[in-house]
């Protein structure tokens, strides 16, 4: 990718999360997004019952493809139990998430 202009001509959105998925040997849950511009981003996940589990990153990020794993801990470092999660990206334009089970 050209890091001189951040407009990613192959994106169609502003952000996009392509996986969010449970390593079932490691229960660690890879994600993988991409945002369209440089800026800040909130990445979280989130218990079915709609409270914050944990704030993955809260920060800047270049233009592009990102990976980020997730551990299956909470903000206090317990271990979160089996069950339907969802990540959500948020950038300075837009806002997507992404349901995925957590098993381990």
């Amino acid at each position: 990718m050209n890091r001189n202009n951040c407009q990613n001509a192959t994106l169609d959105a502003p952000c996009i999360i392509y996986k969010a998925w449970t390593n079932l040997i490691t229960g660690e849950v890879e994600i993988v997004y991409e945002t369209a511009t440089s800026g800040r981003i909130l990445l979280e996940i989130f218990h079915c019952d709609g409270q914050v589990v944990k704030t993955i990153h809260s920060i800047f990020e270049v233009c592009g493809a990102h990976k980020v794993i997730w551990n299956g801990k909470d903000s206090s470092g317990i271990s979160m139990p089996n069950g339907v999660y969802t990540c959500r990206l948020i950038t300075q334009r837009a806002s997507v998430s992404k349901q995925f089970i957590l098993a381990k």
